[in-house]
């Protein structure tokens, strides 16, 4: 039996003040897109240097929604918002949020592009962005995936909901080759 191999810690970046969520590396590899816990790091998204391990950008309280109920009834505070899904094509990062109904839009320097509105109001759990950069999925709470397009200008346009689920959408993807049924 062959051995197992070995792998070596590299660099351990500490940016954040608590728990880490989800991490992404940007397309060249330069950069990390880590995004943070709401109730012990302000829910922060954060592109480090992968380098060096320098945060280079930061943007706190990246996602706040606290005008609906959560799944229990109970009214929602800002301890229940953290970053579940992050995800990058080099020019722009696209991050959504247990506990706030929005997908949001940034730019590489993390300033706000744009806010998809119109989802589960429990939460978006997932994202991914097509291999040519023109649709967004997003994946919600209760089974929801929303297809957003790119139209002109700019604007993100939702141009479909697919309720194919009973239960949480947990990941979305889009094949490398960009064929979906959409």
């Amino acid at each position: 039996m062959a051995d197992s191999p070995t792998h070596t810690i590299v660099k351990t970046i500490r940016n954040h003040e608590g728990g880490v969520e989800v991490v992404v590396p940007t397309p060249d590899n330069r950069f990390i897109i880590s995004g943070g816990r709401k109730h012990d790091d302000n829910n922060t998204i954060i592109k480090s240097d992968r380098r060096t391990g320098q945060a280079v950008k930061r943007r706190e309280n990246a996602h706040n929604d606290n005008d609906h109920d959560d799944f229990w009834g109970d009214e929602v505070v800002d301890d229940e918002i953290d970053i579940r899904s992050l995800v990058t094509d080099g020019s722009m990062i696209v991050s959504c949020a247990f506990g706030d109904s929005t997908v949001k839009v940034w730019n590489m320097d993390l300033e706000l592009e744009h806010s998809l509105e119109g989802h589960d109001e429990d939460g978006v759990l997932s994202v991914a962005i097509s291999p040519d950069s023109t649709t967004i999925a997003a994946g919600a709470h209760y089974g929801e995936v929303k297809i957003w397009n790119k139209g002109e200008g700019g604007r993100w346009l939702c141009t479909k909901t697919l309720n194919n689920h009973t239960s949480y959408v947990n990941a979305v993807v889009f094949s490398p080759n960009a064929r979906y049924g959409w």
